[in-house]
């Protein structure tokens, strides 16, 4: 099998899921050669898998125009629990759940990539808050990379994964 030629990094959400792809041999200072953002449908009469199934195939399309599928690294991030009162209320409304779910989702439409691998947030960014990681991103790609390319919300976690699997940090 050939060598992957691309990296397809994810932040999924319900709401929101952020991607971002490099093409392989990525460079210094390793800027997304794509990114974007799939919102989640808000369809009162569509249930929560239905909408995960919708978000994992917009993914693989968005990853298919760009590279081919068989020799693609992806890397999502999985959820994990976390202590405190509002982590725990959404351990307990299900929120969680519906997020793992998600990832399996996504999973699913992704078998036929090369490499599908799961980073935990606590590995790639630790107890980092969003704020910082967009910094440390802007830092490295200079500080007006996010206004000049149009880079939003759920795009930044994408590209930090991404960074952390390339570099080994963000």
């Amino acid at each position: 099998m050939k060598s992957p030629c691309a990296l397809f990094a994810i932040d999924p959400g319900l709401g929101s899921t952020g991607w971002a792809m490099w093409q392989y041999p990525a460079q210094p200072p390793f800027r997304p050669d794509w990114f974007g953002r799939i919102k989640g449908t808000s369809a009162v009469d569509m249930s929560f898998e239905r909408r995960a199934l919708q978000i994992g195939h917009a993914l693989y399309c968005e990853l298919t125009d760009h590279a081919p599928l068989r020799r693609v690294s992806v890397v999502c991030e999985f959820p994990e629990f976390q202590g405190g009162a509002v982590r725990q209320m959404g351990w307990r409304k299900g929120d969680l759940q519906k997020l793992t779910f998600l990832v399996g989702a996504i999973a699913g439409t992704m078998a036929e990539v090369q490499i599908f691998q799961t980073v935990r947030p606590s590995e790639w960014k630790g107890q980092l808050p969003k704020d910082v990681v967009i910094r440390r991103i802007l830092a490295q790609f200079g500080e007006t990379w996010g206004t000049d390319t149009g880079a939003e919300k759920d795009t930044w976690d994408a590209i930090g994964i991404g960074l952390y699997i390339l570099k080994g940090k963000v």
